[in-house]
């Protein structure tokens, strides 16, 4: 299927230049899907850009060849409607789907039934979700299912988004990226020439004059600034905006009050009962271009001229609109309207009582989407205003955020909210309640690295509820018991009680607890080396998505993957982190999804995918608050840097210490240890390799593990403080410590580990496999390595060795955009954000994205330490 061939000749739409070639991309992907290989288009610029615009143009010429097209927008509310633009989608077809989806079924079902949708036999669909960057968690999850399954559809499936003011740390990014590995086509739309500005001002009888000088060619502002007549033209879009509403009288204007209070538009049966008129002032709006209608509804052309309008808004007829509105909506019925629309209205009003009322259920409903970043900030304006709830809903409402915060990843504030609501259940007298919140600390205070508060919590949660006898929250208890000492690598005692809770909840018919029991005794039971144990831990795997229990979804897949890691399994432990971070994800499970990248990471650095691994690891720091779960990607990046020669390991392997040493657990010590004296070895400090590894070893041994043992055995050899190795240590470690390098070698390369391998060679007394060792470091990227091995290898008298790739400029080791570079080198001159904002001519909220992400990249924590970082780089 082709639709028209030239932007300029379609019947009632506005021409655009310069934009044919994106419309040549939206016609290919049409015409693929109308070949059954359905297509993503990535539509992204700045605000104001015409994403609309192009879009506009090509559905109405799709349309005019017969495809369907369904369009849904996410709103600027303060916070969006789950699964908004599904719904407004769900509308525009009607019939037996709208149906469906407005029962709000689980949200599994009700992508699965978009997707059926689809696959229907037929024209083409084209879907369109607009401005991407305002979506709820549930939409970006469809966004991601979507884009997974486009192939075997007729569909096209375009998304615009703003990508000028799009944060690091923005959730859509991580969507795009898993979209972007599927068929899709990205479009980034420039601004426009000055010719083509030119010739816009002469289409409209006007000079151009200086109108490219004010606007950059920005084709909003252009349009709005030609609207405006071209006298005394106006400097920004806002000026441009009031000049348009400067026609308007004094009723017109309290119209677009209401308008710009309720995005993304306000119907005309709303207005009429919020602001009284006659009819010709909406008229005028129209007239004017300051407003347009869409399917009975008011909106402005543009979110930018809303927002421009909306700061003129008296804060006192602000309130009263918001309350008119709100009265509105619900006398029309909450359902009509959605809670999360209610809400925004309620919180501009500042109508406490209604947001009490609102809020948590506007929360519950998010949640249950899968929309957790909303359902926080519904219930924390439900907190906002809870000092007149009874003592029992306000520590409902502080659990019901605790849990929240805890989903996204945010596990500091989830304890505080936490603590504060067993306070309030301790003076009630209600043990159960207190117990489940102790359990809840417990968990938390394990993320954030304080193992024995962790210990204790649990402990007391035991210790409320024990002398009433078998119950509910007791197995509960004991099974949160059993996760400690699994986590402590304490298995027989984790088994043990691990039991005791599995056969409690059993008999209490306990489902979550039986889940969460048998991941305890399945990770266990791996870590003791039966591989029974998987056979758990993938039972309850299949339990918690049985039966839908969030938590322990995202739990199972993370320790499978870690079990699998722990005894180098790493095939097996990819495809497990994969699966679970797709369905921490597809959940809007933050929190989890981090873990599991960080847990990724490490596994890319044993496969030798070193540019993921970086990727990974950067990404997570970035974004997870100090804890333990911090410890796979600092692990990860200080052995990256140390290997490559890259500045900054230190400052990730002390964090990583610090963390491990306050945990006083074996697996994190074990994970630590080792990287720590590998970076001595090759920063320069031999002598401290031993005693980084002293401790962990005799600590290691108390346990199982082999490859823990191993690993921590081979440095102390490396170090000259062991001879033999211990009976207990994995093979290849093992085969090293022996001086069998060449029968390690082919071990690790069996295994995939390409570094181990290459170290195994080097170590050998064949010049031949010496050389091959050193060719591995060589494609690795390991050129820390490779110095000091050569060094050991020309002393130990082997020649013609293998020369690496020539010298290149390592001032960019973190893959710092152009932006970012600048940005970076402002930063060692000194210069705060307002500085670097002028010399850039940039505004000051994205150079502290920028900022942000640089230190991400740079696993700095501070603009100090990125600055020191790039003095190191410049003199390496």
């Amino acid at each position: 299927m082709r639709v028209a061939s030239t932007i300029e000749n379609q019947p009632g739409v506005t021409p655009l230049l310069e934009r044919q070639f994106f419309l040549d991309q939206l016609q290919d992907a049409l015409g693929l899907a109308a070949d059954g290989c359905g297509r993503a288009v990535l539509i992204s610029g700045e605000a104001g850009i015409g994403k609309t615009a192009l879009v506009d143009v090509f559905t109405a010429s799709a349309e005019t060849e017969g495809a369907r097209v369904l369009q849904g927008a996410c709103d600027a509310l303060s916070t969006p409607r789950p699964h908004g633009p599904l719904l407004d989608i769900a509308r525009a077809a009607g019939g037996r789907f709208q149906a469906l989806v407005e029962g709000r079924p689980e949200r599994e079902r009700m992508f699965g039934i978009f997707l059926d949708e689809l696959k229907r036999r037929g024209p083409p669909t084209v879907i369109v979700i607009e401005d991407a960057h305002w979506a709820d968690d549930g939409t970006l999850d469809l966004l991601r299912f979507l884009g997974r399954r486009l192939r075997n559809t007729t569909a096209v499936l375009v998304v615009t988004y703003r990508d000028d003011e799009l944060p690091s740390d923005h959730p859509l990014r991580s969507v795009l990226a898993d979209i972007s590995r599927a068929a899709v086509h990205r479009l980034r739309l420039p601004r426009l020439s000055e010719t083509a500005v030119e010739e816009l001002a002469g289409r409209a009888g006007l000079s151009h004059g200086d109108l490219y000088t004010l606007t950059s060619g920005n084709p909003f502002y252009v349009t709005e600034v030609l609207a405006a007549g071209g006298e005394g033209i106006p400097p920004s879009v806002q000026d441009a905006v009031f000049a348009r509403a400067a026609l308007l009288g004094g009723s017109a204007k309290r119209i677009l009050d209401a308008v710009s209070l309720s995005p993304p538009s306000l119907e005309r049966w709303v207005l009429d009962s919020v602001v009284e008129s006659d009819g010709q002032e909406v008229e005028a709006c129209l007239a004017t271009g300051t407003l347009v209608s869409v399917d009975g509804s008011l909106a402005f052309r543009h979110e930018l001229a809303r927002q421009a309008w909306i700061d003129t808004v008296d804060q006192s007829r602000a309130r009263d609109l918001h309350a008119r509105i709100l009265r509105a909506l619900r006398e029309a019925g909450d359902h009509a309207a959605g809670v999360s629309r209610l809400v925004h209205h309620a919180a501009g009003a500042e109508d406490g009582e209604s947001l009490l009322a609102l809020a948590p259920q506007a929360g519950a409903e998010a949640a249950v989407l899968g929309a957790h970043r909303e359902a926080a900030a519904h219930y924390a304006l439900a907190l906002n205003r809870a000092d007149a709830l009874e003592p029992s809903a306000r520590a409902e409402l502080l659990e019901a955020l605790s849990r929240e915060c805890s989903l996204i990843g945010d596990s500091e504030r989830a304890s505080r909210l936490l603590a504060d609501a067993l306070e309030i259940r301790r003076a009630l007298g209600d043990v159960s309640k207190q117990s489940e919140a102790e359990c809840g600390l417990g968990r938390l205070a394990w993320y954030q690295g304080d193992a024995p508060a962790a210990r204790r919590h649990t402990q007391a949660a035991i210790d409320v509820v024990e002398p009433l006898g078998d119950s509910r929250e007791l197995a509960r208890a004991y099974s949160a018991w059993s996760q400690i000492l699994m986590c402590a690598d304490e298995n027989t005692d984790a088994i043990e009680w691990g039991l005791r809770a599995l056969t409690m909840a059993r008999e209490l018919d306990d489902i979550e607890t039986v889940v969460h029991a048998l991941n305890n005794i399945g990770d266990a039971r791996m870590m003791q080396g039966d591989s029974e144990g998987r056979t758990l831990l993938e039972e309850s795997y299949r339990l918690a998505i049985e039966h839908h229990l969030q938590d322990d979804m995202a739990r199972g897949g993370i320790n499978l993957g870690e079990t699998a890691g722990d005894w180098r399994d790493v095939q097996r432990a990819k495809s497990y982190l994969e699966d679970a971070i797709r369905l921490c994800k597809d959940r809007g499970m933050d929190g989890y999804s981090l873990c599991a990248t960080g847990h990724r990471a490490l596994m890319h650095l044993w496969t030798g995918d070193w540019t993921a691994a970086a990727d990974d690891a950067q990404f997570v720091l970035g974004h997870l608050p100090p804890g333990i779960r911090r410890i796979y990607p600092l692990v990860t990046l200080g052995r990256l840097r140390a290997r490559r020669g890259d500045s900054g390991v230190w400052n990730v392997l002390d964090e990583a210490h610090d963390v491990a040493e306050r945990t006083q657990e074996r697996q994190w010590i074990a994970r630590v240890a080792p990287a720590r004296a590998e970076a001595a070895w090759l920063t320069g400090r031999a002598e401290a390799v031993g005693g980084e590894v002293h401790a962990a070893y005799e600590l290691v041994l108390r346990g199982t593990n082999p490859w823990w043992i191993g690993e921590l055995a081979y440095w102390l050899w490396r170090a000259g403080d062991l001879v033999d190795a211990p009976e207990s240590a994995a093979e290849p470690y093992a085969l090293q410590i022996d001086g069998r390098s060449a029968e390690a070698a082919a071990v690790w390369q069996r295994m995939g580990f390409p570094f181990e391998q290459a170290l195994a060679l080097t170590e050998s007394d064949d010049g031949d496999a010496a050389r091959e060792g050193l060719q591995i470091f060589h494609r690795l990227g390991a050129r820390r390595v490779a110095h000091v091995v050569a060094t050991d290898l020309k002393a130990r008298g082997v020649d013609r060795l293998p020369r690496g790739p020539r010298s290149q400029t390592r001032s960019n080791p973190a893959n710092l955009t152009r932006r970012q570079g600048q940005v970076l080198g402002f930063l060692s001159d000194g210069l705060s954000n307002p500085e670097i904002a002028r010399r850039l001519r940039i505004s000051r909220k994205t150079v502290e994205h920028h900022v942000s992400a640089v230190l991400a990249k740079l696993g700095a924590g501070s603009r100090s330490e990125a600055a020191a970082i790039a003095r190191d780089l410049d003199s390496g």
